[in-house]
């Protein structure tokens, strides 16, 4: 099965096959904390056939792809938060990751310098 997969800036993220769609509510909640909601999307004549099962296997295919994402994310971002860790500069190729973090910043009240 192929999968499109979509980010547009800044917090929307979109997958999509022939078969299903999936959006990503993201909502900022602090400079390291967010809310995520994952809404997966389907043709509205496959609804009234779906079972409880379907659902509830449906919801656990979906944690478990998401739960892979998690654990490998899980270290870059202790290792980011340890004692020995400095903050390092961005590269170049990173100015989408800095404009977020700057759009996130001004939402919360904060002014960058």
């Amino acid at each position: 099965a192929h999968l499109f997969a979509a980010m547009i800036y800044p917090t929307f993220l979109f997958a999509a096959s022939k078969e299903f769609g999936v959006w990503y509510q993201v909502e900022p909640k602090a400079h390291d904390q967010m809310d995520l909601t994952i809404h997966v999307l389907l043709p509205q004549e496959a609804i009234p056939h779906l079972t409880d099962e379907d659902i509830e296997g449906a919801k656990q295919a979906v944690m478990a792809v998401h739960e892979e994402d998690i654990v490998v994310n899980a270290g870059p971002w202790q290792g980011l938060h340890g004692q020995m860790t400095d903050q390092g500069r961005l590269s170049t190729y990173e100015k989408a990751i800095w404009q977020l973090n700057q759009l996130w910043l001004k939402q919360m009240g904060y002014h960058s310098g």
